[in-house]
């Protein structure tokens, strides 16, 4: 039988949890031909996702006017974004392309027992074809520098951050609990130590069967516009930016304050990620 994506990740992460930059990193090592479905919310993730980025895919198979087609080229990315409502874009071209080297869907502020991956999961090749490998990720960042990301950014309502605090718990016990990583099958993936460690980035690619030599990965992606404090300024700088520290922008806010007097988020993060604030923040 024919395979259409030697590689498959379904990555669950919340939004500004650094979920995008993972993404983008594995990508980058996962071959020359890649998809990324951004935001799935159905059964059907090439329908349902809210912008699609390829790489290494013929743009005259993606791209139906000329005009487009040449900014894109001129612009010589490497990671081409078609935006969902971009009427230009031939979805089934890229969806029928074949064989790509990784194929990535994403997931956002989205609990693990969720409607529209089951759904998928029981119709999978007819969505997107075959695929060689399959492996799920979830990824998580420490809850005072992600959520003063989340409180910065202008798409997060109370309402999202309330639901992201209940997943950000069910997250952080898959993290700490090996049973519970087997049983939903899931690569736990510590956002912080890939930011900080080569050598837990060499450890992590190795997971996905990748060898690489730890380097930081430098460049920021554009989606939702890049970072919530840099935008894309430190494109090709991502490690100056102070992802660590995110949290000093909004220690005088009651309201982000207030998401910490819930002890249970503070205990999960803190067992995790070790104490991210003073004790006199």
């Amino acid at each position: 039988m024919n395979v259409t994506n030697r590689m498959e990740i379904a990555v669950f992460g919340l939004k500004r949890s650094g979920n995008h930059a993972i993404i983008h990193w594995l990508l980058h090592h996962m071959g020359q031909r890649t998809v990324h479905l951004n935001d799935v919310t159905s059964e059907s993730p090439y329908d349902s996702c809210t912008e699609i980025n390829t790489s290494g895919l013929p743009l005259f198979r993606s791209k139906l006017r000329i005009r487009d087609l040449y900014r894109k080229l001129v612009r010589n990315h490497d990671v081409i974004e078609y935006s969902k409502h971009d009427e230009a874009v031939d979805w089934n071209a890229i969806r029928a392309f074949s064989p790509k080297d990784c194929l990535v869907l994403s997931y956002e502020n989205s609990l693990l027992e969720n409607n529209a991956y089951a759904e998928y999961i029981e119709q999978h090749d007819m969505h997107v074809g075959r695929s060689e490998q399959r492996y799920r990720v979830v990824v998580l960042r420490d809850a005072f520098n992600l959520f003063a990301s989340q409180r910065g950014a202008w798409f997060m309502t109370t309402k999202d951050t309330e639901r992201c605090v209940e997943i950000y718990k069910q997250y952080a016990e898959i993290f700490l609990d090996s049973a519970k990583q087997e049983e939903y099958n899931v690569i736990c993936v510590n956002y912080n130590q890939w930011f900080l460690s080569p050598n837990y980035r060499i450890h992590l690619a190795r997971r996905f069967g990748v060898n690489i030599n730890g380097e930081p990965f430098q460049k920021v992606p554009t989606i939702a516009g890049g970072s919530t404090f840099d935008g894309t300024s430190k494109d090709g700088s991502a490690q100056e930016m102070r992802v660590l520290e995110r949290w000093k922008q909004y220690r005088a806010d009651p309201e982000y304050r207030g998401l910490f007097e819930d002890i249970r988020l503070v205990e999960l993060s803190e067992a995790i990620f070790g104490p991210t604030v003073p004790a006199s923040w």
